[in-house]
C-alpha cells in the first residue's frame, strides 16, 4: 500500500513538471506543457501552496493556499512626475483631460471644479520630485468624505496586480497603501486616496 501510495503522489507531481502535457499533440491553446507548472511557481511566489486530492474514477480537486495578507486587484498605472504610480481601479470616479480653466487656489488651497462640485486636487509632483510637471489628465479620486482630483501627465495602462502590504515605516506614513511588480520589473506603488489626502494636507500644515 506504501509503494501504491508513493507511485500516485510522483504521478502527481510529473502533474507540475515544466514541460508536462497529456496531450499527444499540440494546439494553440494546450499540449505546450505550460500549465501548472506556472499555477505552482506562481502560489510559491505568494508563500503558498498547491495540493492535489484525487480519487480515481472520481477526479481530483486542486486546493491552492495563500497568504491572508495578499490581495489581487485592477489597478490603473499613471505617469506622475515620471514615476508610474498605480491606484486601484474601485476607488476611481472618472478621469478625463485636464482643464486649466478649472483650477482655482482659494486660501492658497487647490481646488477643481468637477461637474457641479469643487473638490481638493492634490499635484503629487510636488513631494514626488523626478520628472516634469506636466498636466495631461485628471483622475477623480473617491473619499471616505468625497472626491479628490489628482493630475497626471498620462495613463501607462491597467492590470490585474498582487498587492503587497507597505512594510517600511517611511511607507507607512506616506500616501500609499502597498506596492506591485510591473510587468517591466519596476515596482509601482499603490495609491490611497485617503492616505494621500492626509498626508498633502499635513505637508502642507507644516
Amino acid at each position: 500500500a506504501d509503494t501504491e501510495a508513493a507511485d500516485s503522489d510522483t504521478v502527481l507531481r510529473w502533474l507540475f513538471a515544466s514541460g508536462f502535457s497529456t496531450r499527444d499533440e499540440t494546439t494553440e491553446l494546450s499540449g505546450r506543457g505550460v500549465g501548472l507548472d506556472v499555477v505552482d511557481r506562481t502560489v510559491r511566489s505568494l508563500g503558498g501552496t498547491v495540493r492535489v486530492e484525487t480519487t480515481i474514477g472520481e477526479g481530483s480537486k486542486f486546493i491552492l493556499s495563500v497568504p491572508i495578507s495578499t490581495a489581487v486587484a485592477e489597478l490603473l498605472h499613471v505617469d506622475i512626475a515620471g514615476h508610474t504610480i498605480s491606484i486601484p481601479l474601485r476607488r476611481i470616479v472618472e478621469t478625463g483631460r485636464y482643464d486649466p480653466g478649472a483650477v482655482s487656489e482659494p486660501a492658497g488651497n487647490l481646488r477643481y471644479h468637477w461637474r457641479d462640485d469643487v473638490i481638493p486636487m492634490i499635484d503629487m509632483t510636488e513631494f514626488l520630485g523626478g520628472g516634469g510637471s506636466e498636466r495631461g489628465y485628471v483622475v477623480i479620486l473617491e473619499l471616505a468624505t468625497g472626491a479628490l482630483c489628482v493630475p497626471v501627465i498620462d495613463f501607462v495602462g491597467k492590470s490585474q496586480a498582487v498587492l503587497h502590504p507597505v512594510g517600511d515605516q517611511l511607507l507607512q506614513a506616506g500616501p500609499y497603501s502597498g506596492a506591485t511588480v510591473l510587468g517591466s520589473g519596476f515596482v509601482s506603488m499603490i495609491l490611497d486616496p485617503d492616505r494621500l489626502l492626509a498626508f498633502a494636507s499635513g505637508r502642507m500644515a507644516a
